[in-house]
Parts: structure tokens; C-alpha cells; sequence
């Protein structure tokens, strides 16, 4: 869920950046659009600047060559004579002019490409006679072409007057305008401010054969009229400008006065070289802003990605058991936070593989994983929507169930427990036995860990029944549990203060009635003088595991105690101490009972050493280990409540043992099947050349039975209660 609401996180951060960017664009393509139409505006301003300084040069130039020309006519004694017709033909054959030439008072006309000719003869010269210096655009009568024409009037010494004129092609000032701008887009024209033609353009976007500008522009399209009437109004006024009018497409033209007549020249741009580069830079633009769009949403894509996954790895390192894929425990408490608190009835459910390390023993740790995961499938295929599992560790399995009724909560639980049972390892015939521990509860008031306390403490009150596999909690067993809980804490004080008493239980020989051993028995009081039951305090000990400190104990008093008799000359007899199932499981601690008896001085025949039948029957190589090792070491082994177990003249025969005790419900019981197997057992024994003793004589009739099957020695209340150390002094004393 957090992976998905993260990926919803970034996807909208996406879409927001895309709306950014494309605002963006929309802002950068306007400020961009009136950037280029300034740059543009300002370009063409430059160049119709450029295009009047080129006229008004190229004019001032012929100008000047004029007066400096007329200067000279101005010295001379007539205007027409050799020298002076010699300096215009220089002149004329230097540059690129039409015609230079003179008109005098006398309506002569001498120029430089026909020669002499009268007024008459060509009318058109009529115009430059008498005129102050001047420039005009004319027709040129001479060689019938529109020409432009600067006159200077002179004077020569001898009072002759006339007038000087230099006329030359529009095509030379023509070329002079015609000088790619814009990319070949713009072009000129210059015209008088009524906006007739003084001089056209040759581009081919410009109009052509256009008599007046103003005319022109109407002509190509009605909407041009508030356009031209805008020009004439600012030509009028002799002002500067850009007026936009359109000629197929728009364009923009700067209008600027000349310093000749009354001229203006107009330079115009299609409007669409704006939008060419416009298109182009954006272009470029766009190109460029994919490219970085593209980079940074494989950056994103790689960052969300990179995210997810890390995102992922830590809900599944948080929530998902790694084994079984599982709901984590941590999962498994937040769904139990969110679902325990409606009316329904719910029950945690602590549920353990009996024995489960030997799945793992037999079949490898692979195949135990598969088991584990097919448990959880199990589990929440039953569990259906009304409940949820995790396995918090190994084999343990934590059930939250939401149930209707008591019948339907064992119904829940039955089939779990035939469907795992049901399951197959690798085609073996071994079965899984799950044992489970059940609390119920109506309203989540305390913590996850109590309910999977009261889920446990159940489940452990039936773990060793064999023919429970559920158990469900109750005040009593946790009320048991105090209990046994300050009983267990008594115990570890009255040993840590040295307060435990060990008593004995004298054997006797069965022929010569004499005491050759004892049972060394562990008696606790507590602080109030009452002594509690060893059936009461040795199973809280070995459930705790302090059942191992306890045989440390009683070892090292037992041998100070028979120190104690042998200081004093007391001829003694062997003690046999029962060591619990866990220390032999521990299998190291022979060593150090060795030292125990060599620092009191005490020889290993002084002490024998009582296992249960079914721990020395148990296949556990530790246990099998330890008790070789003691037997190794000198010590006499005795297996104790003999016949309680499952032994066998097979396994019987294989244990290295020296004494087995058999067990007192034997010999209490009259009947004459439990006859039948005390007579079989000592049979057996005399067979296996093992000695015997009975538990729990207590009357002369078993007594007499027991001499009769050959019976080596003898426990109890017939020859002598349990007693303290004293009094087993007072008997050995007695014994010489």
C-alpha cells in the first residue's frame, strides 16, 4: 500500500513538472515572439538608417562633384571650350554616368555622349536652364530612360551663365539599395511624400511597376486603407516609423525621410521573417527541451524505480517473512490494530511443529523452508477473509481468527491441524503433528505480546501430551504459573543460600537384610519451615532448565557428606545421585565431577549415578555421549523406574549399564499380570548378568516375593524410610 501511494506521489509530481514545462514553453515561445519582433523592428530601423545614409552618400558624392566641376567652369573665360569639354570627357569616361553636360544662355546643350545640340532639338533641357542647384528624377529625353539628374548653375569670366548637370542610371542607385537583408526578404523604395515612385525595387516580393506606393498597397488588399492612411498622416508630418500592411503575407515597413527633396524611403520585411526565425529558434528550442525533458524523465523514471524498489525491499524486509512470504510479525500486529477492536469474537492461536528439528535433521533446511511456506498457505487458506498468520520464528505460527461461535473456532482449528498433518515430505511417510494454543478474546485491550503470552502459556500446558494437539487458556493456568513461578524463585534462593537438605533412602541386601547403598533424595523447605513435594518442585526445575543446577548441587554436597563420614572412620556405602535428562544433554560436565570427588577426596566407586529408563533409551547422541564418558570414568550406572519405558531385550543388551531399579508401581500392584512381569524382568536381568533392585517394598509379602526371584537389593519402608545424613551415620555405625 505505501509502495503504491508513493508511486501516486511521484506520478503527480510528474504531471505537475509536465504542466510546468509546458507553461513554461508558452511563456519562454511569447517573451521569445516579442524579443524577435523588437530584434527585428530594431534591424529594420538599422537598415532603412543604412539605406538613407547609401542615397543620401551616393548623392551628396555626385553633389559635390558638381560644385567642384561648376568651380571650375566659374574660372574658365567661356563655359564651352576645349579644356573644359576635355575635363567632362575625362569625368564621363571615369564614372558611371548617362550624360555630363552644359547648358548655356544661348539654348546650347553640350554633353558628353551626343555632342552639341539646341534647346530646340531637345526640349526636356528647358527645365535646368537658369535653376539653382538642384536634383530631380526625371525622363531622360536623350536616351529615353528615367534618370537622375543634379544641375549646378555657372558663370563664366566673361559673364556667360548656363547650368552644369551630371545625370546617371536609377539602376546604379538601384544596386546600391539592392544588398541582401534579412536573409534576401527585404527590400526599398524611395518615394516622394505624396507616395509617388522616385525609385522602385527589384526584389521580387516587392511591387511591381507601381506608379504610387499609397495606390499600391490599396490595391492588393482593401485592408490596407487604415494602414496607408496611417503612412500619409506621419509622411505627412515628416515622422519615422513601422506601419505593418499586407501583400500575400504581412510585413512590416520602416518609413524614413531623406535629407533630398521632399523623398522618403520605405524598407520593407515580410512579417514572417520574425515567425521563420521565431520558428527556428524554437525549433531548436523544442528539439533542445525534449532532449532535456527526455533525460530528466528517464532521471525521474530511474529515481522512482530506484525508490520503488528500495521502497519495496524495505516494506518486504519490514512486513513480508522472507521464509513463507508470508505476513511479517510486525504486519501481523498492525492488522490485528486496525480489525481487533469490532464486536466480533476473535481468539490468537500460538501454533508449534512438534519436533520440527528433525524435519530439518532428515530432510535439509530447503525442504523445511517449503514445508514452512505450505503451513502458511494452509493456515491462511482457512483463515480465509475472518483471519491472518505469521510465522514469527522456525516453526512458531501466530493465527488471529474471527469466529462466531465456540463450534466454528474448532472446526477452524481442526482443519488445521488434518490439513498439515496431511502433508507429505518428499513422498516420506513422516507426519507433521502440529500442537496449538488458543486465547480468546472480544476486545483488544492489551498488548500483541500479551495475547501471544496467553496463547503460548497455553499451547506449553499440553506441548507433552501426547493426545492433545489444542489447549486453551484459562486464569487457572496462569494462576499455575505464578505459582510455580515463586516456587521456582524460592528454589534458586534456598540454593543460593545454601538452604537445600539431601536425605537419603537406604538399600538393603535382599539375603543378608544389611544396608549396602543409598539413594541420595533432594528435601526443600521454604522460609516457613513447610517442606514442598519433590513431585512438585523437580518438574518446575527441569521445565526451567535450572534442573541442571540442581544436580551440580546435589553432587557436591553428597560427596562432602560421604567426606564427612569417612573423616570420621565410618565404613560407607555407595550413594547414587539421579542426574536429570538436561545434564546429560549438556555433555561436558563429567570433568568436572571428577575434580569435585578428588577435591573431597573420595574415590569414583563411592558414588553411582541413576538415569531414568526413558532418558538412556532417548536417541540422542549427546545423551549417549555423557553416559559413556561416566561409565568410562569409573562410575556404576543404575536405570532407574525400570520398566515404565519401552525396553526390549534388544536394547537392553546393547547398554553398557551395571544395576537397572525397578519401579515401585511394579511392586505395589498384587495382580498377577504385574507379578508375571516383575518374575520376567528379574529373569531377564540374571540373563543379562545385571544386578536388580526394587522400589516401594513396604511389606513382608513383597519382601518374600522379591528373595524369591533372586532380587540383589532392596528400597523401601520395609527396611527403612528416607533418612537425614545423621541418622545414615547412626546406621552405618549400626551396619558394623
Amino acid at each position: 500500500m505505501n509502495n503504491k501511494k508513493g508511486l501516486v506521489k511521484y506520478l503527480i509530481l510528474s504531471l505537475l513538472i509536465f504542466i510546468v514545462f509546458i507553461v513554461g514553453i508558452n511563456v519562454y515561445s511569447n517573451i521569445l515572439k516579442n524579443k524577435l519582433t523588437d530584434q527585428v523592428r530594431v534591424t529594420l530601423s538599422e537598415v532603412a538608417y543604412q539605406n538613407k545614409m547609401v542615397v543620401e552618400s551616393q548623392i551628396s558624392e555626385q553633389r559635390n562633384l558638381v560644385q567642384e566641376l561648376a568651380l571650375v567652369l566659374n574660372s574658365e573665360e567661356t563655359l564651352i571650350n576645349d579644356h573644359v569639354l576635355e575635363i567632362i570627357k575625362k569625368i564621363y569616361e571615369a564614372g558611371d554616368y548617362k550624360n555630363i553636360g552644359i547648358v548655356t544662355s544661348e539654348k546650347t546643350v553640350y554633353i558628353s555622349s551626343n555632342g552639341e545640340f539646341t534647346i530646340e532639338e531637345k526640349d526636356y533641357f528647358e527645365n535646368l536652364e537658369d535653376k539653382e542647384s538642384l536634383i530631380i528624377l526625371d525622363n531622360d529625353t536623350i536616351n529615353n530612360q528615367y534618370s537622375i539628374f543634379i544641375s549646378e548653375p555657372v558663370t563664366s569670366i566673361n559673364g556667360g551663365k548656363g547650368c552644369l548637370f551630371f545625370s546617371y542610371d536609377l539602376k546604379l542607385l538601384v544596386s546600391k539599395l539592392s544588398i541582401p537583408s534579412f536573409n534576401g526578404e527585404g527590400y526599398t523604395y524611395i518615394v516622394d511624400r505624396n507616395g509617388n515612385k522616385i525609385l522602385n525595387s527589384n526584389n521580387k516580393n516587392s511591387f511591381s511597376n507601381f506608379t504610387n506606393i499609397f495606390d499600391a498597397m490599396l490595391k492588393v488588399d482593401e485592408n490596407n486603407l487604415e494602414t496607408v492612411n496611417t503612412l500619409k498622416a506621419k509622411i505627412k508630418n515628416n515622422e519615422e516609423g513601422i506601419v505593418t500592411f499586407s501583400n500575400e503575407t504581412n510585413k512590416d515597413m520602416y518609413y524614413l525621410p531623406l535629407n533630398i527633396n521632399d523623398w522618403y524611403i520605405l524598407t520593407v520585411v515580410p512579417s514572417t521573417t520574425i515567425n521563420s526565425t521565431y520558428n527556428s529558434i524554437m525549433l531548436m528550442t523544442l528539439i533542445f527541451t525534449i532532449c532535456i525533458v527526455v533525460l530528466l524523465s528517464i532521471l525521474l523514471l530511474i529515481i522512482i524505480t530506484t525508490n520503488y524498489i528500495k521502497n519495496k525491499k524495505l516494506y518486504n524486509l519490514i512486513y513480508v517473512d522472507p521464509v513463507t512470504k508470508g505476513y511479517s510479525f510486525t504486519k501481523f500486529s498492525d492488522e490485528i490494530t486496525l480489525r481487533g477492536n469490532n464486536y466480533r469474537k476473535k481468539a490468537l492461536i500460538a501454533l508449534d511443529i512438534n519436533n520440527f528439528k528433525l524435519v530439518n535433521t532428515l530432510f535439509g533446511y530447503e525442504e523445511s523452508n517449503k514445508i514452512l511456506k505450505e503451513i502458511t498457505n494452509i493456515i491462511d487458506n482457512e483463515c480465509s477473509i475472518h483471519g491472518f498468520s505469521t510465522r514469527k520464528m522456525a516453526d512458531h505460527y501466530l493465527i488471529y481468527y474471527e469466529y462466531g461461535n465456540d463450534e466454528k473456532l474448532l472446526h477452524f482449528i481442526e482443519k488445521i491441524y488434518n490439513s498439515i498433518c496431511n502433508l507429505r515430505i518428499l513422498n516420506s511417510d513422516y507426519v507433521l503433528v502440529p500442537s496449538m494454543g488458543i486465547y480468546t478474546f472480544t476486545k483488544l485491550n492489551e498488548s500483541i505480546d500479551n495475547l501471544e503470552n496467553k496463547a503460548i502459556i497455553a499451547w506449553k500446558n499440553i506441548k507433552n501430551d501426547n493426545y492433545t494437539y489444542y489447549g486453551l487458556f484459562d486464569d487457572k493456568i496462569l494462576n499455575t504459573m505464578v505459582d510455580n513461578k515463586k516456587i521456582l524463585d524460592k528454589l534458586i534462593k534456598a540454593i543460593e543460600n545454601d538452604k537445600l537438605e539431601i536425605h537419603y533412602q537406604p538399600k538393603y541386601d535382599t539375603m543378608l537384610r544389611k544396608i549396602v547403598g543409598a539413594e541420595a533424595l533432594l528435601r526443600f523447605r521454604d522460609s516457613n519451615g513447610h517442606m514442598i513435594s519433590p513431585g512438585v518442585f523437580i518438574p518446575i526445575a527441569e521445565e526451567s532448565g535450572f534442573i541442571t543446577v540442581i544436580d551440580n548441587y546435589v553432587f557436591e554436597k553428597v560427596c562432602m557428606d560421604i567426606k564427612k563420614l569417612k573423616e570420621k572412620n565410618i565404613e560407607t556405602v555407595p550413594i547414587s545421585i539421579n542426574l536429570s535428562r538436561k545434564k546429560l544433554e549438556e555433555g561436558i560436565f563429567v570433568k568436572d565431577y571428577l575434580k569435585i570427588i578428588k577435591e573431597n577426596n573420595i574415590s569414583v566407586s563411592d558414588i553411582e549415578i541413576e538415569i531414568t529408563e526413558g532418558t538412556i533409551l532417548a536417541d540422542n547422541k549427546s545423551i549417549k555421549h555423557s553416559v559413556k564418558e561416566l561409565k568410562k570414568s569409573g562410575f556404576n550406572i543404575l536405570v532407574d523406574d525400570f520398566g515404565t519405558g519401552y525396553s526390549s531385550i534388544s536394547t537392553l543388551k546393547d547398554l553398557d549399564i551395571d544395576e537397572i531399579k525397578v519401579d515401585r508401581s511394579f511392586i505395589t500392584d498384587d495382580s498377577e499380570k504385574s507379578k508375571e512381569i516383575v518374575k520376567y524382568v528379574f529373569n531377564l536381568a540374571t540373563a543379562l548378568k545385571v544386578k536388580t533392585t526394587a522400589e516401594g517394598v513396604e511389606t513382608k509379602e513383597q519382601y518374600n516375593m522379591l528373595k524369591k526371584l533372586n532380587c540383589n537389593t532392596i528400597q523401601g519402608y520395609y527396611f527403612s524410610r528416607v533418612i537425614t545424613l545423621i541418622e545414615l551415620e547412626m546406621l552405618l555405625e549400626k551396619n558394623k
